[in-house]
């Protein structure tokens, strides 16, 4: 779980809006969150069963060519299983980076929005003002 406070703090030094820990956005956030750690489960999940089968076919190559072969095959099993470690950290990040310019260009459009609206209220409210002005 991130510290929702320092993330907050971040976001309004950064874009200069004002997040409160209890903001909808980090909703959306932990969202993102729980998918990434579903799915990192699942490919830890799926990567285990794989080495186990791998595992299984190294035994019959022990048993058939010698355990100097089926030495070498389970380094490289090894290897295999620590880069494919490295390789899901690096998703984890990727995606951890991801998450974070889906909020803050969630923070650009509000601020679209609220100079839109309040250009709005600017052009209605000087429509009245002129209008009460020349009707009298």
């Amino acid at each position: 779980m991130y510290d929702k406070e320092k993330l907050a703090a971040a976001i309004t030094k950064e874009t200069g809006i004002s997040l409160e820990s209890n903001d909808p956005s980090f909703a959306v956030a932990r969202l993102f969150q729980v998918i990434l750690e579903q799915t990192a489960a699942y490919l830890q999940s799926d990567l285990r069963a794989r080495l186990a089968e791998f595992e299984k076919s190294v035994e019959k190559v022990e048993g058939k060519a010698g355990k100097l072969i089926a030495q070498q095959v389970k380094e490289a099993a090894v290897e295999f299983n620590t880069q494919l470690d490295k390789d899901l950290t690096t998703a984890r990040q990727q995606i951890t980076q991801l998450l974070g310019h889906v909020v803050n260009s969630r923070y650009h459009l509000l601020i679209l929005i609220s100079v839109a609206l309040a250009s709005a209220l600017f052009l209605f409210g000087g429509g009245v003002w002129i209008g009460s002005r020349h009707l009298h």
